[in-house]
């Protein structure tokens, strides 16, 4: 008899192992699935971040080589030596912007905008590095043949 009560107590034993190895190999499937999957999520917002501190550096850069032209340009025309901006516009400078920041490019249009009793000059400095843009503008008040830069 006790045989008999030791092998039902083992067969129940057995049956509640089983069914808490059941229930663990579900709860480490579950656990690893949780790991897996913040893994992916994790890669994912990297390349993300990656791409977006990419796409910055090219609008940084953009706007570094607009803006250095454009200040060049304004103090050569303070100290005298670019008497007609003029002769600036259609200016591409892009071959020598190349060589420092591969895919750039900077050009230079000037216009005027004549009012009643005064003309304003507008020099714009177009910059572009991948797929980034940016225009530096200065205005210049055009008296007779001085140039005063406005802001």
């Amino acid at each position: 008899m006790k045989l008999r009560q030791m092998g039902k107590t083992n067969k129940k034993l057995s049956y509640v192992l089983r069914e808490n190895e059941g229930a663990s190999l579900v709860l480490v499937s579950i656990i690893a699935i949780i790991i897996i999957t913040g893994i992916i999520v994790l890669r994912m917002t990297t390349n993300t971040l990656l791409a977006s501190a990419d796409k910055q550096q090219q609008q940084d850069q953009a706007y570094m080589i607009a803006v250095s032209l454009g200040d060049s340009i304004d103090k050569a025309m303070k100290n005298g030596d670019i008497t007609d901006p003029h002769a600036l516009n259609g200016l591409d400078d892009s071959a020598n912007t190349k060589y420092a920041i591969p895919n750039s490019e900077v050009r230079v249009t000037v216009k005027d905008y004549p009012s009643a009793m005064e003309t304003y000059t507008v020099i714009t400095v177009y910059s572009k590095v991948a797929d980034a843009e940016y225009e530096y503008k200065l205005t210049y008040l055009n008296s007779g043949a001085v140039y005063v830069r406005q802001y």
